[in-house]
């Protein structure tokens, strides 16, 4: 996806746009890797998993450097996180696997440009792969994270320049100092990043105290810790499933109507790469919270998810992108010739969804076509 992303609009930093048209690694639940993406495509929808780090750097006095995220991050603002967390990028030399030493140069890289600490200052090999982790975790409505993390120890005496870009506060906490900090949020005000709240529930209080026995830490194992969105964000997506199926069976029922089984399935190859739907079921809840839901909003929202669907199609074509969501783009899939009649065959099935519809009047149907003709 290109840096015109429809998910990058002006609310967000420039800065923090243009790194999310970095290259990450796609790979798979063993970390072998299987291709790449953009962050802003893998960090959308269900999330693409992808290669990750986590860095704790300890000091000489066994204190452990943690940051406060900038409300400028895109995902999980204004977080408290480990020393520093980001993604190794699909370039030669970060894409190295043995002894994890393109995983080891993306830290480095990234932590000069977060925390400014010269590269000098951080032998690679004083850097140790501890451990791996699986998990996912959602930012808000439309951000993810679905990464294998790599939690790399580090223990030095560094000189730091802070970024404010990226953060916006720094602690050297010992043991006791981080448990306070966690156990008492969010009381206190303060919020903890998902995947550090799992390395430091599973597993920091067995490392704090053995910094100089880093082999006898080291387990070779990717932990897959599954989905750690709060319990609060699940039961509200829990509570809209229901909607959601109703606009997934319209949207399957649209698509299916044609007789030409290629271009059928064609259309269906996003569609069926799954979703939560919140874009489609948003006109029946705003409509419900003014006291005028009707059942034909789910047309509406399943001819607006037809529409995006639509334009991804088109956008992977000129973008010449080989993956949405993790899967093959349509193009690549088929061909070029039936992505692109695809694309138009789901706009026109949208407009044939919309004109069906019982609840939306003549004049307001052209109002639609209008609308969505300006789009």
């Amino acid at each position: 996806m290109s840096k015109n992303s429809p998910f990058l609009d002006d609310e967000y930093d420039e800065s923090q746009s243009e790194m999310m048209n970095e290259m990450v690694i796609l790979v798979d639940e063993n970390d072998f890797q299987i291709g790449s993406m953009s962050k802003v495509d893998s960090h959308i929808g269900e999330g693409t998993l992808h290669r990750a780090f986590s860095v704790l750097l300890f000091n000489s006095s066994q204190e452990l450097l943690i940051h406060k995220r900038a409300d400028t991050k895109i995902t999980f603002p204004s977080v408290w996180a480990n020393t520093c967390c980001s993604h190794p990028l699909d370039i030669e030399d970060e894409t190295e696997m043995e002894g994890d030493l393109g995983v080891k140069r993306a830290a480095i890289r990234k932590m000069k440009q977060e925390l400014g600490i010269p590269a000098e200052q951080l032998p690679i090999e004083d850097f140790h792969l501890i451990t791996k982790m699986h998990y996912r975790a959602r930012a808000d409505i439309k951000w993810i994270e679905h990464e294998l993390d790599h939690i790399l120890l580090i223990q030095a005496d560094v000189d730091l320049d802070i970024n404010p870009n990226e953060i916006s506060e720094i602690r050297w906490v010992n043991k006791s100092q981080l448990e306070d900090l966690i156990s008492n949020s969010p009381n206190n005000g303060e919020f903890i990043a998902p995947w550090f709240n799992e390395i430091y529930s599973r597993f920091t209080s067995q490392w704090w105290g053995h910094l100089d026995e880093v082999s006898s830490l080291q387990d070779n194992v990717v932990h897959h810790i599954g989905d750690v969105t709060t319990s609060e964000d699940n039961s509200l997506l829990d509570a809209l499933k229901g909607h959601a199926a109703e606009v997934e069976g319209r949207i399957v029922t649209a698509l299916e109507k044609s007789n030409h089984e290629r271009l059928r399935k064609a259309m269906m190859h996003l569609i069926e790469g799954g979703g939560k739907r919140l874009r489609a079921i948003l006109p029946w809840l705003v409509a419900d919270a003014c006291g005028g839901s009707s059942d034909s909003l789910y047309d509406l929202g399943a001819a607006i998810e037809i529409i995006h669907n639509f334009t991804l199609v088109h956008d992977d074509i000129m973008d010449n992108d080989e993956l949405r969501r993790g899967r093959e783009a349509v193009h690549i899939a088929y061909d070029m010739p039936t992505a692109i009649n695809a694309g138009d065959a789901m706009l026109a099935v949208s407009f044939e969804l919309l004109s069906e519809a019982e609840a939306i009047s003549s004049e307001n149907f052209r109002s639609l076509v209008s609308i969505i003709g300006k789009m």
